[in-house]
């Protein structure tokens, strides 16, 4: 028996009580292999252990518990190690506290127990990425997708993974899959909004930044959106409008230099010299090497605008 990993948290989120969660995860215990029944018929001492040391090790992981929820989760792992589940939240420990290899190690294990479960592949893969191990990590994403295809998080791995590939229109189309399953998923939408930008398309980079920014509430979209939008105003010539999203989010937060630059160049190429030159004045008293500096400094004195270099991190 093989469940979603992900789903003792879910629960949780949802309000339902802990009592209730634990024994769920116990049923996935009791189901993992492990000798169910003595010769008297009563339930395993082992089966209970290894169910209770998971149910509070998994406990202590929620509230950030990492090193009790290591030391419960591995004595669960010693008492049935048959159990994926337990394997998988003491992978889950151990990557918290740094020990990499040792949760890959641990999950690797949880994978060839419960060959049939797409969230672990998805996990496995994930932390795989995470390393730079990108071609195990795509073949534990494609097995993802194969197990479930219409895991959106399966499509979505497997669609990070080829951009770090450097396949970015296959990752599109991955994405895409994604969110055809789970249209509102903001991780995803930004990361479609930049891949379109790099590939110079800006028109289809604003259209789903647009649709992003509608899942926040009005004047709380986070500062990398706003960022992007005006990247995409102004490749499109918007100025005025890249001139107010750039200012939305060094307002909300963004105070880089790159941000400064973005803004006074806009300024500038909207018909706006003199803010240009506030904010170039105030670029280089924080960062006076920073690249468009000097760029942008001569173009105000020469009274002419050319191209923002691209910058955005």
């Amino acid at each position: 028996m093989s469940a979603d990993p992900h789903r003792s948290h879910e629960l949780l989120a949802r309000g339902i009580p802990r009592a209730v969660v634990g024994c769920w995860i116990g049923l996935l215990v009791l189901a993992a292999g492990c000798q169910l029944t003595g010769r008297d018929g009563t339930v395993s001492r082992n089966v209970m252990k290894s169910r209770e040391l998971s149910q509070v090790g998994i406990s202590a992981l929620d509230r950030g518990d990492t090193p009790e929820a290591e030391r419960l989760l591995a004595e669960a792992v010693d008492t049935c190690g048959s159990d994926p589940e337990a394997r998988r939240y003491y992978a889950e420990a151990l990557w918290q506290r740094g020990a990499r290899d040792a949760a890959l190690e641990q999950l690797g294990t949880a994978v060839r127990l419960s060959t049939d479960d797409a969230p672990l592949f998805v996990r496995l893969a994930e932390m795989q990425l995470e390393l730079g191990r990108l071609e195990p990590a795509r073949e534990n994403a494609d097995r993802a997708v194969d197990l479930d295809p219409h895991s959106t998080s399966a499509w979505a791995v497997r669609a990070h993974i080829k951009e770090q590939m450097g396949q970015p229109r296959d990752a599109l189309s991955d994405y895409y899959r994604a969110l055809a399953y789970e249209p509102n998923q903001t991780d995803t939408l930004l990361r479609v909004a930049e891949l379109h930008r790099r590939l110079n398309e800006p028109q289809r980079a604003l259209a789903t930044l647009q649709s992003l920014r509608e899942l926040y509430p009005p004047g709380e979209e986070p500062p990398r959106v706003m960022l992007l939008m005006g990247l995409a105003a102004g490749a499109l010539g918007r100025f005025d409008e890249a001139v107010r999203d750039f200012e939305i989010a060094r307002q909300r937060g963004d105070t880089s230099p790159d941000t400064l630059y973005l803004l006074a160049d806009a300024q500038l190429r909207a018909g706006h010299p003199s803010q240009a030159q506030q904010l170039l004045d105030s670029l280089g008293t924080v960062a006076p090497q920073h690249a468009g500096y000097v760029r942008l400094a001569n173009e105000l004195r020469l009274g002419r605008s050319q191209p923002a270099a691209n910058l955005a991190r």
